[in-house]
């Protein structure tokens, strides 16, 4: 039950991703804070590699 828990949150967080990507949310993204622009500079990085 757990690990199929968890599978549905990673599926549901991938989503979420993918829709900040897509759309112009990303300003409200940046507000967050340095590192999380950090980690989501790394994360585009590593998608266009």
């Amino acid at each position: 039950m757990t690990e199929k828990k968890t599978v549905r949150a990673h599926e549901a967080r991938k989503t979420v991703t993918k829709t900040k990507s897509t759309e112009p949310k990303l300003e409200k993204t940046r507000k967050l804070t340095a590192h999380g622009l950090k980690r989501l500079m790394e994360r585009q990085r590593k998608k266009s590699v």
